[in-house]
């Protein structure tokens, strides 16, 4: 199951720093870094991080924060960059997760302001919104005492989505539509697409409809949905 429109943009440092913002974020020596090429934001998170499993990362214009997980820990430190970005204020938020943490998700935000001297608004050649998920949704964690959900998961089955305009204007109405694909697996089959029992709410479901219509948020900031799933 998977939802359309969805684009999810990561990239490498490309230019030079204009400016930079540094805070140290927790006693664990965990640090984050910001700054901006024009229009284009740059953000690097770095820690300390040990343990069996450990998560870090970044994320932009979403509350609900953004990492990568593996075993063992991740490379640190972790640096993105976000273009086509509108004037007006943008959030960064770094998380991380490591037996430093207790293995719970520790996160820090930081503002940035792209000024109308910066660049102009984004280009044509820039997409009209960001729709933002995880490419996997964990439908139970069996064990609760030693595994977490993929972040930004916190409940089986439901994986919480952002949305935020790019280019777009604000307060325009864009839709939704949630689709069942043909399975990939190797085994079994023929395998169709649409196949599956999940013909009603709330299984199947964006905010508990298979087709939906929203509104983009003022630049800079985001809203929050939730996809339901088998």
């Amino acid at each position: 199951m998977h939802v359309v429109p969805r684009s999810r943009f990561r990239f490498r440092l490309v230019s030079l720093a204009l400016f930079t913002i540094s805070a140290t974020l927790s006693a664990a020596a965990q640090q984050i870094t910001v700054w901006k090429s024009g229009n284009t934001v740059n953000a690097t998170i770095s820690a300390n991080l040990s343990g069996t499993r450990c998560c870090l990362g970044l994320s932009f214009d979403s509350p609900l924060g953004g990492a990568e997980c593996s075993e063992p820990c991740p490379e640190s430190p972790v640096t993105e960059s976000w273009y086509c970005n509108s004037v007006g204020d943008h959030t960064v938020t770094g998380c991380w997760l490591s037996a430093e943490t207790g293995y719970a998700y520790q996160c820090s935000a930081q503002t940035v302001t792209v000024d109308p001297v910066d660049q102009a608004q984004p280009s044509p050649s820039c997409p009209l919104f960001d729709l933002v998920a995880g490419s996997k949704v964990l439908t139970h964690l069996y064990d609760q005492t030693n595994d977490v959900y993929p972040y930004p998961q916190v409940q089986d089955a439901q994986m919480p989505i952002t949305i935020k305009a790019r280019r777009g204007t604000p307060g325009s109405t864009i839709y939704l539509k949630v689709l069942d694909p043909p399975d990939p697996s190797t085994y079994g089959g023929p395998y169709l697409g649409n196949d599956n029992h999940d013909t009603v709410a709330p299984v199947g479901t964006i905010n508990g409809q298979k087709q939906l219509q929203i509104v983009l948020p003022p630049s800079g900031e985001s809203a929050t949905l939730t996809l339901v799933t088998t």
